[in-house]
């Protein structure tokens, strides 16, 4: 017999391959594969923009198509609905189509608001009908930007809110959280810090300090941490004696036969600090072995003369060594202080933390010139601060990291100014400005958990007991109570049309204070868009450029330059320039309503515009995205410096339109940005 399936073609010339399989009882089975092409007589594709934005006015409608037809005028009625888009001029038009020709039959168009608009097409030629039906979307150009700030409080804080009228009720609005602890997010990481397996002395000391400083942070906070804690540091600190030679100082492996003078100031951190949380852990530290370290690392901090490459960072890290444990090193911290011009900022960090600790006033003038220059060196985004050092690759001998720099700062600012105002935005970086809050490696682990044992230590002392609000002039936004200490925090957000509605028209105050005992931490940001796009560019850590550069058919620029007319390619050039390290930045480049970016990493990408040319000269970038409406780059780790993207794209239709700013953001900073100034583009047919 025979079987018979039916379905509906789309209304297109296309050949098409058809394949059928018939599979029955046993082994019965076959196949067969024909082909057929259609061909209607009259045929209407749309010639339309992927998207508008309001303000934008284009040129769009169908390409006809004659392919059996007698030779005629074909007429073509458009029709909109949506509100979104109104048709400008005629709505009809007639023109001629030969059989086996083409032509194209376009209609002007403004789009007025935000919204879906349908398009419609009505064509008629020799008795033969077509018609089709287009969604576009209307979809308004933002320049988003944040302001925000944060800081404690014992007792009030006051903060400006200017005139909000400009800005758009959809877009963004006011976030404030709340906490009785700077530390927010510290058990984040503690999961993974338990866990490390290495056996080397400085993976084997920075394992039992990070687990003694998650123990008594766990303790501090009722936070919940795997395992046993205790015993892995009982465990660690037997591992870590085991390595300790009869001269006093520590090799780096089980074994190991020569001693290293920075190995042991390292250990003898450690125990210093196991020392400490002896009642917390159970855990104590015979004093014989610190004994004969502190002698061997005594000699060999005094021999100034004789030490080897990196001489500074060393001879730093000795010194606070031996202050932790009581010795007097004032004297050969102001000795090395004088040569400080040049050296790491890991290293002026642990000088200070020597001096700072073994306080004299023979040490007081370097204390405070290294106070200052630590502080002139921290990179300050958005709220929070971290150290950036471009040192060679030599220091990795000395575990050296940008973040366990930031950890040393931390340490250092604590001892010598407690007070010191970056203090709470150092703390801040490593509890939101890390990607998911992780520690690359044991280093960064045990330096930043010392840091936040001090901070709890010294800066709060008081147990929490308190009760704080928030106010935008008269209105209460947030209503907290803090009693006993915790880690969580409490959030409020306000969507802008709200905001809009309490402070639109005037300037209020947005007041934060608390009532009680203890301190109050508080974060405030403020995520907006203006209603009109900047026509001027702005730089808040990034500057922007960007550069279109008209095309030939090989490829290379035309020559005189002219505006782009539709079909034609351009290849756009974006710059993008800091002075400083940014993390995971992303860069955005909103394409003009009429023009279409091309993917060169396929196939069919435009091959004779030399597309590998733009690989070789542009940026690397971790993560790429073609969008209907705009191209973005994303760079995890941006350096110093220039970075330059480029990419292809065509003039789909022609018209004018907007082009808003190019941007570049700091994604978990947004108040590190730029851009450039937004302006109007016209293509010709």
């Amino acid at each position: 017999g025979a079987a018979t399936a039916s379905f509906t073609l789309p209304g297109n010339l296309t050949t098409y391959r058809l394949m059928a399989l018939a599979v029955g009882e046993g082994r019965a089975a076959g196949s067969g594969r024909a082909s057929f092409r259609v061909d209607l007589p009259l045929l209407a594709l749309p010639a339309l923009p992927r998207f508008l934005r309001p303000g934008d006015r284009v040129k769009a409608g169908v390409l006809l198509y004659n392919t059996g037809l007698a030779p005629g005028k074909a007429r073509v009625k458009a029709t909109v609905s949506g509100g979104a888009v109104t048709l400008e001029g005629e709505a009809s038009q007639e023109v001629p189509l030969p059989r086996g020709a083409s032509r194209e039959v376009r209609f002007s168009y403004k789009a007025a608001d935000v919204g879906q608009a349908r398009l419609g097409f009505a064509v008629s030629m020799g008795g033969v009908d077509d018609a089709l039906e287009m969604t576009v979307p209307v979809t308004r150009a933002l320049a988003p930007a944040a302001a925000s700030v944060s800081g404690a409080t014992t007792s009030a804080v006051r903060q400006g809110v200017a005139r909000l009228g400009d800005l758009l009720p959809s877009v963004g609005g006011l976030e404030v959280r709340l906490a009785s602890t700077a530390l927010t997010g510290v058990e984040d990481g503690v999961e993974q810090l338990v866990r490390y397996p290495y056996g080397c002395l400085e993976q084997q000391s920075s394992r039992v300090l990070a687990l003694t400083a998650a123990l008594v942070l766990g303790k501090r906070f009722k936070l919940e941490l795997p395992g046993e804690p205790a015993e892995m540091i009982r465990a660690g600190l037997r591992n870590l004696l085991a390595m300790q030679h009869s001269d006093g100082g520590f090799g780096y492996w089980p074994g190991s036969q020569t001693s290293t003078p920075w190995l042991t100031a390292y250990a003898l951190v450690v125990l210093h600090r196991v020392q400490l949380a002896a009642r917390a852990s159970g855990v104590p530290v015979p004093q014989g072995p610190v004994d004969s370290a502190l002698s061997y690392l005594d000699k060999h901090a005094r021999a100034g003369a004789k030490q080897v490459r990196y001489a500074f960072s060393r001879r730093a890290m000795m010194l606070y060594a031996l202050s932790l444990h009581g010795r007097k090193v004032e004297q050969l911290g102001v000795g090395l202080a004088s040569q400080r011009k040049g050296q790491p900022l890991f290293a002026r960090a642990m000088l200070l933390a020597a001096l700072a600790t073994d306080p004299g006033t023979a040490g007081d003038k370097e204390a405070a010139a290294l106070t200052r220059e630590l502080n002139n060196s921290l990179r300050v985004d958005g709220t929070w601060a971290h150290a950036e050092e471009d040192l060679h690759h030599g220091y990795k001998v000395l575990m050296h990291s940008n973040d366990r720099t930031s950890a040393m700062v931390l340490l250092a600012l604590l001892a010598a100014r407690p007070d010191h105002p970056m203090i709470p935005r150092l703390v801040r970086w490593f509890m939101l400005g890390r990607k998911q809050a992780r520690f690359r490696n044991t280093q960064e682990a045990a330096w930043a958990l010392l840091g936040f044992w001090d901070y709890a230590r010294l800066r709060e002392k008081v147990v929490p007991d308190f009760q704080a609000g928030v106010w935008l002039g008269r209105r209460r936004l947030l209503t907290a109570r803090f009693q006993g200490r915790s880690s969580s925090e409490n959030r409020a957000t306000i969507p802008m049309a709200d905001l809009l509605k309490l402070a639109g028209a005037t300037a209020r105050d947005l007041v934060i204070a608390k009532e009680g005992a203890g301190t109050l931490y508080y974060v405030a940001r403020l995520r907006y868009a203006p209603r009109e796009l900047p026509r001027a560019p702005r730089d808040h850590g990034f500057t922007v450029g960007k550069e279109v550069t008209l095309l030939d058919a090989g490829g290379a620029a035309l020559k005189p330059a002219r505006p782009p007319r539709l079909g034609e390619t351009v290849l756009v050039t974006l710059t993008v320039h800091s002075t400083e390290a940014r993390r995971y930045v992303v860069v955005e480049d909103p394409l003009p309503a009429g023009m279409e970016a091309l993917d060169t990493a396929l196939a069919t990408g435009s091959r004779a515009f030399g597309a590998w040319k733009l690989w070789s000269s542009s940026s690397s970038h971790d993560h790429r995205e073609l969008r209907d409406d705009r191209v973005l780059f994303f760079r995890d780790l941006m350096q110093p410096g220039t970075l330059t993207y480029r990419y292809l794209a065509r003039v789909t239709s022609a018209g004018t339109f907007i082009a808003p700013p190019a941007r570049a953001e700091e994604m978990y900073t947004p108040e590190v940005y730029g851009h450039t100034g937004a302006d109007r583009v016209t293509f010709a047919p």
